[in-house]
C-alpha cells in the first residue's frame, strides 16, 4: 500500500478500507485531489469515515507539502543561465513552512540526524535561519521518514550529521538517482519563477499566507531566498534565488541571482523543495 495513505489510515483507524482504496487504484499522488464524491463512488459509505479520510488527507496533503510538475526545456536568452537544459522535475508550491520543518526535524533528531535551526513566526509561514547543510540533512530526513531514497551522502553514507564550514560543502555529494526531497538547482527554480511570472494569474488558497500564481506556486517573488543545491561559480557559497522583502529587486525576482555561504544562517533565506520525475524507460 502506498505509504502517505497507509499512514493516514492508520492515524484514523480505518485500516479496513486500504483494498477498497488500493482496490480502485488510489495513489499518494492521487490524495491531493480525492473528492468526497470520489470516495463515495468507489465505495467508502458512511459520510463520516470520508470526512476522517479527507481530512487526513488534507493534513498529509500540508505536512508532505504540495508540488507543481513541470516539463521543463531550455532556459531562454535573456537568463544569466541562457541555454541551460532544465530536465523535467517537481518543485514544493510554497517554501517548505513551520509546521512541516519541525515535524521532520523532531523526527530527524529522533532518528539519527543532527539538524538545527529554522524559526517561523506561524505554523503556516516559511521557516528562515536554516543554513544550506541543515537543508540538505532535512531533505535527507523528509525523505527517509517518507520511504524515499536520500539524496545527500557524505562518505558514501547518507548525510545526517556534521557542519563543515564555509568551505565544506563540495564534500557533499548528490546521488541524483534517487528518487527523495531535495533542493532545486536554480536552473529548475528559475524555469519555475518564470513560468509563474509568465502566467501571473492569481487565486486564492486558504493554506498559503500568499497567493500562488497561475503553476500553484507561491513565495516567489521577493518574500524570502530559496536555498539551491549550485555552487557559486566563483567561490564556496551555494546558490540561493527569490531576492526577499529586504533586498528589493524589482518584480522580475526571476533572474536575480545571489549566493551564501552553506554555514550561514539568516533571517530571509529558507528552503524550497524539489523531486525527480521518473523518466519511463523506453521499449526496446
Amino acid at each position: 500500500m502506498e505509504i502517505k495513505i497507509q499512514r493516514a489510515l492508520e492515524g484514523e483507524g480505518l485500516e479496513t478500507l486500504g483494498p477498497v482504496l488500493a482496490g480502485q487504484g488510489i495513489t499518494d499522488e492521487l490524495m491531493d485531489h480525492i473528492t468526497d464524491r470520489d470516495l463515495r463512488n468507489i465505495g467508502v459509505d458512511k459520510l463520516g469515515e470520508r470526512r476522517r479520510l479527507l481530512l487526513a488527507f488534507e493534513a498529509a496533503a500540508r505536512s508532505a507539502g504540495m508540488m507543481s510538475q513541470f516539463q521543463g526545456g531550455r532556459l531562454p536568452g535573456d537568463s544569466a543561465l541562457a541555454g541551460r537544459e532544465v530536465a523535467p522535475f517537481k518543485i514544493g508550491r510554497h517554501a517548505v513552512r513551520r509546521d512541516e520543518w519541525n515535524t521532520v526535524k523532531l523526527w530527524g533528531l529522533a532518528n539519527g540526524y543532527k539538524i538545527s535551526g529554522g524559526i517561523a513566526t506561524s505554523p503556516l509561514h516559511p521557516v528562515v535561519q536554516v543554513s544550506w547543510y541543515d537543508a540538505a540533512k532535512w531533505c535527507n530526513a523528509k525523505s527517509d521518514r517518507a520511504g524515499l531514497a536520500p539524496p545527500y551522502r557524505w562518505n558514501r553514507v547518507i548525510y545526517r550529521s556534521g557542519n563543515f564550514g564555509p568551505d565544506g560543502a563540495s564534500s557533499i555529494d548528490w546521488d541524483k538517482s534517487a528518487n527523495g526531497y531535495r533542493l532545486p538547482i536554480e536552473a529548475e527554480w528559475e524555469w519555475a519563477a518564470r513560468e509563474g511570472a509568465i502566467n501571473d494569474h492569481r487565486y486564492a488558497e486558504k493554506e498559503c499566507e500568499t497567493k500562488p500564481d497561475a503553476a500553484g506556486i507561491s513565495n516567489m517573488s521577493g518574500d524570502f531566498f530559496d536555498w539551491c543545491w549550485d555552487c557559486d561559480e566563483s567561490g564556496p557559497e551555494r546558490r540561493i534565488r527569490g531576492g526577499s522583502w529586504k533586498h528589493h529587486v524589482g518584480l522580475e525576482t526571476f533572474g536575480y541571482r545571489c549566493s551564501r555561504l552553506p554555514n550561514i544562517s539568516d533571517h530571509v533565506t529558507g528552503i524550497r523543495l524539489a523531486r525527480n520525475i521518473a523518466v519511463p524507460a523506453k521499449v526496446a
